[in-house]
């Protein structure tokens, strides 16, 4: 993999800027519930979910919106039910789909 330019770098969180973000405390439930996604959504090769993003996914809320660029992770918030904001890969716009 290449290294991801400086001007990408700073262009990614753009349009996170004066959104709310919310921090979520981790529990027993949490884990159970990501490790549940991970082993009903993670493939090797079509879905390499991460414990992380398994633990994202678990986290975000019904009135949450998950914001990434990730197209597996994406994939597998829209499966789950979960509103996604979509960055873009190549610009700093994004788009909200439910």
């Amino acid at each position: 993999m290449g290294k991801i330019p400086q001007e990408r770098l700073q262009a990614l969180p753009t349009p996170l800027i004066g959104q709310e973000i919310a921090l979520a405390q981790i529990d027993e439930r949490i884990a159970r519930e990501a490790a549940d996604i991970r082993a009903r959504r993670y493939h090797r090769t079509r879905a390499a979910l991460s414990l992380a993003d398994c633990i994202l996914l678990a986290a975000t809320g019904a009135s949450d919106t998950l914001a990434s660029a990730d197209e597996i992770l994406i994939r597998t918030a829209k499966a789950e039910g979960i509103g996604v904001e979509v960055l873009s890969r190549r610009s700093s716009g994004s788009s909200r789909e439910p």
